[in-house]
């Protein structure tokens, strides 16, 4: 079969041409890395030291009973606050672990489901403790009206 001179030839369509791929690491792909573990250390990290004892103090001036989701809440925040000195490293080690592994992981499809598994973990702990404290301020609020 004789090449045509007016067809263009056939190219990759998924990637870009030679000349243009990105040497190196990109700077979306640190940034990604970055934005999870600056999410996961504030998840982990400052949530449980410093928000959570603010609001299990202002639950017990009030003195409402409490659903189970905000009393395991505070619970676990109570056992990190004693602990925090091994708390507080071993869980800014681990994330600094599982971030590493992640940025040098090929990417493929696994990298990928695993880095969506990871942002859905964290958005899920932050909304239902975001609801755990909520759940009581509302309880407040219509005992107050």
């Amino acid at each position: 079969m004789k090449n045509n001179p007016f067809q263009s030839p056939a190219t990759n369509i998924g990637s870009p041409a030679p000349d243009t791929q990105a040497k190196g690491v990109s700077f979306s792909a640190i940034a990604n890395h970055l934005a999870r573990f600056s999410l996961a250390a504030c998840i982990l990290i400052l949530v449980p030291l410093l928000f959570v004892p603010r609001f299990s103090d202002l639950f017990e001036e009030f003195g409402i009973e409490l659903p189970l989701v905000t009393q395991l809440l505070i619970a676990i925040s109570k056992q990190i606050n004693m602990f925090a000195l091994i708390y507080v490293p071993l869980a800014i080690v681990s994330l600094l672990v599982i971030e590493t592994l992640m940025f040098l992981m090929p990417k493929s499809f696994y990298r990928t489901l695993v880095s969506l598994a990871l942002w859905l973990l964290l958005l899920t702990i932050l909304i239902v403790g975001s609801l755990a404290l909520l759940l009581p301020i509302r309880a407040i609020s219509s005992g107050l009206a």
